[in-house]
């Protein structure tokens, strides 16, 4: 599938736009040692989740119980309930598929931790795979 360096372009900004709403996981890059890191969004998600006491603004936490649904819904009548933090093993699962990449990255975040993380996704992506689901016609971003 051909696709236009006009569409590509479109494209690619339709994606940057996605993330300008969040706070904690908007860039992918960060200044450290006066020269830009690249840090994965899968690495800054489970930094956040796992390893901080920050609170998750960009990660939306939906109750599942008429319990949770009392004290989260009614927050005027009762205190509310902050966002849970994950105390055991913890899954990750990415619709669109992981990369091989990141599931090096996951395997040395649990050597290094010693966290039960387990990733899974619908597929695993090679570059070629990446490429065509961002810029093809199937995609989540329509540019």
């Amino acid at each position: 599938a051909e696709v236009s360096t006009q569409s590509t372009g479109a494209r690619l900004e339709s994606i940057s736009q996605e993330r300008l709403s969040l706070t904690q996981l908007s860039q992918l890059t960060s200044q450290e040692s006066g020269s830009p890191q690249y840090t994965p969004l899968l690495e800054q998600l489970l930094h956040l989740c796992l390893d901080t006491q920050e609170d998750l603004v960009d990660v939306e936490y939906r109750s599942g119980g008429l319990r949770d649904l009392l004290k989260t819904g009614l927050g005027l009548f009762t205190r509310a309930v902050s966002k849970p933090r994950p105390a055991g093993a913890v899954l990750v699962y990415v619709v669109g598929g992981v990369t091989v990449e990141d599931c090096t990255w996951v395997e040395e975040y649990r050597r290094r931790t010693g966290r039960e993380v387990y990733l899974g996704g619908n597929c695993l992506l090679n570059k070629q795979r990446l490429v065509q689901r961002l810029l093809g016609n199937e995609n989540l971003f329509r540019g």
